[in-house]
């Protein structure tokens, strides 16, 4: 059960949100970094799945995608499956949800370790903790909270002109691209991951039938994924994203 500082903090940061307010314990859990519950886990025993809200996140991306696609087919009816992807990816990838969830000051809530409390501005975990808040969203008030929630805090990013270079989603324009082309798929493998837990470098090569055709290096997994799309698009003078945004 959440009381004190900690349930009076969650239930400011409801109200300003306009979340419902009837279940703390479950906005605890979606505050809660896989970090935090691991430092716990040294004083009272094993790590459990429940105890951070690493599943809560799970469900938030699905639902997020959810709204943002029903949104889409039913705002722009003229846009083609391949357009509407590339919006939806835009609209869903890390970088917006780490801009919407510091314009929430979502990390002032977060309950992390003290190697992860370094990072406070780590773009990574704020973007995985909104997914995780949306999750409990989802569970507290249902679909109607999770919609009303969501078209609120996007509206700026919903706008057909608003673009965030940031957020641009190479790798899912160059997956749509490849499979209209080619009919293939193309595969990311991770070769490297140096550095301590809370500043590594990731270094990933891109394949395309069986054959190494570029590489990304960036602070995180996924945008050292989306550095390879943009840097393989950009010498096969492809187009890319920005020219259907």
């Amino acid at each position: 059960m959440v009381s004190g500082e900690r349930a009076k903090a969650l239930a400011e940061f409801a109200r300003k949100c306009r979340i419902p307010q009837k279940n703390l314990e479950i906005l605890d859990l979606a505050l809660t970094h896989k970090s935090y519950a691991n430092e716990a886990m040294r004083h009272k025993g094993a790590l459990l799945a429940e105890n951070h809200n690493e599943r809560l996140e799970f469900l938030g991306d699905s639902v997020l995608g959810l709204v943002i696609a029903d949104y889409l087919y039913h705002r722009y009816p003229h846009l083609s499956e391949g357009r509407l992807t590339a919006r939806k990816a835009q609209l869903v990838c890390a970088p917006t949800l780490a801009e919407i969830a510091e314009k929430l000051n979502l990390g002032d809530f977060l309950m992390r370790g003290r190697g992860e409390s370094r990072t406070k501005h780590s773009k990574g975990v704020l973007a995985d903790s909104l997914e995780a808040l949306i999750g409990a969203i989802f569970l507290i008030g249902g679909l109607r909270s999770v919609k009303s929630f969501v078209l609120r805090h996007w509206e700026p990013y919903l706008s057909e002109g608003r673009k965030v270079e940031e957020s641009i989603d190479y790798k899912s324009w160059l997956q749509v691209y490849l499979a209209k082309t080619k009919k293939v798929q193309p595969e990311y493998k991770l070769v490297s991951a140096l550095g301590p837990d809370h500043s590594k470098i990731f270094t990933v090569e891109l394949w395309i039938e069986g054959k190494k055709v570029g590489e990304g290096t960036a602070p995180s997994r996924k945008k050292a994924d989306q550095m390879a799309a943009k840097n393989f698009i950009e010498k096969n003078r492809l187009g890319g994203p920005e020219k259907e945004l």
